[in-house]
């Protein structure tokens, strides 16, 4: 894809003011820079980050949606992770302060007590990629737990108090947060794409089949939705996942989905080089743009994995 040499100068120009951003527009962007080439963009982007304060639990001055920490944070390990710079192990430290061992989820921020499908995989792919197998097979084993335990016809309940009971009440308004099958509402599909990620790179570290059978299980409901489930403003996760499935399995379902995310991407992206109409909505632009373009390079690199050495180390 020729889309990410037009993305990261997008970003690199409307980066360029970064001081009177708040994070939401910034926090995915050293990790699309660095995989795009640009390392001393990404490491400048980091140290204006924490010229801020506190890189890891982030000032209300310095945000406009503040509801998850540590969903910054995961963005933060893998670029760390890919940069192999020193702080990964502290970033991965800072996740690890809300993981609840008793029943192998995580929440979202520091002090809460309610455990999602959401934090837990997106933790325990950071767990894996952190080579803390441990951690990431109870995170995968939640995941399935999530599975067999809760599923109806009518409801997938994506969020766990510590007592491991669902979360089943809940305002209306927020549906979309706790329920995957939420109808009115636009559910976070891409909870699902991480929980499939998670499972299938906890295929590849430890070779447990089941992990394998529950990231295909997770990956029909998505696909069984239909397009609204997949061509939205997650489809970089779930490009990520469809790669992954096919290179473990080379089933050519998947082949056909990632083709038709490259495609997606491709016909989305806007002449300058972004995502989202920046001139109305700077922040989701960044965002996206930032996502997409990082995503489209872990897809590359998932297809030059050595499916034998099952190790994406």
């Amino acid at each position: 894809m020729n889309t990410t040499k037009r993305s990261v100068n997008w970003l690199k120009e409307n980066l360029a003011n970064s001081e009177r951003l708040p994070y939401e527009a910034l926090y995915k962007s050293p990790l699309a820079l660095y995989l795009s080439n640009a390392k001393d963009a990404s490491l400048s982007m980091i140290n204006q980050m924490k010229d801020r304060g506190d890189l890891f639990y982030y000032s209300d001055d310095f945000t406009t949606n503040r509801n998850c920490d540590d969903y910054y944070n995961y963005w933060l390990f893998l670029y760390f992770y890919f940069s192999k710079n020193d702080l990964k192990e502290t970033t991965y430290n800072k996740i690890l302060q809300n993981f609840n061992e008793d029943n192998g989820g995580f929440s979202c921020k520091n002090g809460e007590s309610l455990y999602e499908t959401r934090s837990t995989a997106f933790s325990g792919i950071c767990a894996y990629l952190n080579n803390d197998i441990l951690i990431g097979e109870k995170t995968s084993n939640f995941l399935i737990s999530n599975f067999v335990t809760n599923q109806t016809k009518n409801h997938f309940y994506m969020i766990r108090y510590k007592n491991n009971e669902y979360v089943t009440k809940y305002p209306e308004k927020f549906a979309r947060l706790y329920d995957f099958y939420d109808n009115d509402g636009s559910p976070l599909y891409y909870a699902f794409s991480l929980a499939v990620i998670n499972l299938a790179i906890g295929y590849l570290k430890t070779n447990e089949i089941k992990y394998l059978e529950y990231a295909e299980k997770y990956y029909n409901i998505i696909i069984s939705i239909g397009d609204q489930a997949i061509f939205n403003n997650y489809i970089g996760k779930f490009g990520i996942a469809s790669n992954l499935l096919y290179i473990i399995t080379e089933n050519t379902i998947y082949q056909e989905y990632c083709e038709k995310v490259e495609i997606y991407l491709q016909d989305s992206q806007l002449e300058l080089g972004c995502w989202e109409d920046y001139a109305s909505n700077n922040i989701l632009s960044l965002d996206r743009t930032s996502e997409f373009t990082a995503s489209i390079h872990m897809m590359k690199l998932i297809r030059k994995m050595d499916i034998k050495k099952l190790s994406i180390r």
